[in-house]
């Protein structure tokens, strides 16, 4: 990995970013570190799944090497959240993950967010997490980690973009970003969190054009 495939990547342009799962049974702190030193010096940015099922050190790895993102943070430390609020790294969290799998140690955001951390919110689409709606995860979010409506959609939109780089052209409805837009048939932004299993967006646009339109609503 770190003398063929990292180069490899970079010199075809394959990818932007680097990401290693530190955590037990997985790759050791050293080992994230030889292999987001060698994505750094080819140009790849550095990211992080950390802390999901132990505490090995991956968060503070990722305030040291200030990651773009870290990933889960179910067992990241209380004097962890600080360092990562500092090197500007965003949390990214999965409340359906934890749910999908019952997971004996939830995140704590409310603590993150109190002492600071940006957190985005992600659906963690995988085999053990088959979800692909982040209204659910906007609804998770709020019910069983005390986020606010504002709080989730901000995590699942704007944070999001920055979770990936992006924030200066996507995940907020400000002049000179690109228009991709998802509206739903709500009066309230807050019916988003109340509305369970609901989520069904009535129009989507891409770059501001219309791609998606339910045949059966007003907008």
């Amino acid at each position: 990995m770190i003398e063929e495939q990292i180069p490899e990547v970079a010199r075809r342009g394959l990818a932007e970013f680097n990401d290693v799962y530190c955590d037990d049974g997985y790759y050791t702190v050293a080992e994230s570190r030889a292999i987001l030193e060698r994505g750094l010096e080819h140009g790849l940015k550095v990211k992080i799944h950390t802390d999901a099922y132990s505490h090995i050190g991956g968060s503070t790895l990722a305030a040291e090497m200030r990651a773009v993102s870290a990933d889960h943070l179910n067992y990241t430390a209380p004097g962890e959240y600080a360092l990562l609020r500092d090197a500007g790294v965003v949390g990214v969290v999965m409340p359906a993950l934890d749910f999908a799998v019952g997971h004996a140690r939830p995140f704590d955001a409310r603590a993150m967010m109190d002492a600071g951390m940006t957190l985005a919110l992600a659906t963690d689409m995988c085999p053990g997490c088959w979800l692909e709606s982040m209204p659910f995860v906007v609804q998770l979010a709020c019910r069983l980690y005390r986020f606010s409506p504002a709080e989730a959609i901000r995590a699942g939109t704007l944070h999001a973009a920055r979770s990936l780089a992006r924030d200066d052209r996507l995940g907020s409805l400000e002049p000179g970003k690109q228009a991709d837009i998802a509206i739903f048939p709500y009066e309230r932004y807050e019916d988003m969190a109340y509305r369970l299993g609901r989520g069904r967006a009535s129009m989507v646009l891409k770059s501001g054009r219309v791609v998606f339109r339910d045949a059966g609503s007003d907008a």
